[in-house]
């Protein structure tokens, strides 16, 4: 352990520093030296691009060192759905806490919206539970249900943490399952839970009429623009065949990909279109100061 923080301090900038680095933590591991443990942890957080499974080392080291009160840094919270082992080691460590921040939750919230595993979702649920969220967790714990995830049992329902809010069930009945799905989706958007909105929106489309799909394939379309997925979003926008109130609006972001793509006379021919289409609201004077970058 000597020899190896001496050849460090050494040769600082040899390229066997991270090897040697990990060749340490294995020692520290080893003698149980938490002091050790941390200080080369952080060393390598700072200094190295590391490799999945590097991180999924330093990951499972960090909770064994902090246990109980280990809350994930947020170093290991940029989401990459390419990282399938990290993602699964976060989802694990997660489960065995007794509670989720918010960023945690939030990272597991992007994952469900890759993987959309109903065990994952019943993970969702019973934390945003515990952590006073009702509608998320019911929500949660809903699309889990509808998997064949048998819910636990001990897990609070909205009646007993909320006793003083009546059930209204005969309103709730009478809206489509179409409009609500499209309602949740679009305040999940407002709030900037992008991930959320997805779901919603994916929902409402595959039980959609075609006089409703235009409607949420703006919205869908809207929300990958925000999350700079152009690709998705472009695609979306294109399948609409009637714009309606929402025309400047689009004919915007239309224009904005457009211009990021390197399309600039489309990108000007949309940007123009929404002006022209209503120049005075929101859309039609963003696009007018748009035209002027170009």
């Amino acid at each position: 352990e000597k020899s190896a923080q001496l050849y460090l301090m050494a040769f600082p900038t040899n390229n066997k520093q991270k090897d040697v680095s990990f060749m340490v933590l294995d020692l520290g591991a080893g003698k149980g030296n938490n002091l050790l443990l941390n200080n080369k942890i952080k060393y390598l957080k700072e200094n190295f691009s590391l490799t999945e499974d590097e991180k999924v080392k330093l990951l499972l080291l960090e909770e064994k060192i902090n246990q109980n009160n280990f809350v994930i840094d947020n170093y290991y919270l940029n989401y990459n759905k390419n990282n399938l082992k990290l993602n699964t080691a976060i989802k694990r460590i997660i489960e065995r806490k007794t509670t989720a921040t918010n960023e945690e939750l939030g990272f597991l919230e992007k994952f469900y919206g890759d993987v959309e595993d109903p065990e994952l979702a019943s993970t969702l649920g019973n934390l945003y539970i515990k952590n006073g969220d009702i509608n998320k967790g019911n929500y949660y714990n809903s699309l889990a249900s509808e998997n064949g995830i048998t819910l636990n049992s001990n897990t609070p329902s909205q009646d007993v943490l909320d006793t003083s809010t009546p059930i209204v069930p005969t309103i709730e009945t009478t809206i489509p399952v179409i409009n609500k799905n499209l309602s949740n989706g679009r305040d999940a958007l407002n709030r900037k839970s992008y991930n959320e909105a997805l779901i919603f929106f994916n929902k409402a489309i595959t039980n959609t009429k075609e006089n409703d799909l235009d409607n949420i394939l703006f919205y869908r379309g809207k929300t990958y623009f925000l999350m700079g997925n152009y690709d998705k979003a472009i695609s979306d926008f294109n399948n609409i065949k009637s714009v309606n109130e929402n025309s400047s609006e689009l004919y915007y972001y239309l224009g904005v990909i457009n211009h990021k793509q390197g399309n600039i006379d489309k990108a000007k021919e949309y940007l123009r279109k929404s002006r022209e289409n209503n120049p005075s609201s929101t859309w039609g004077r963003k696009s007018s100061i748009y035209l002027l970058k170009l």
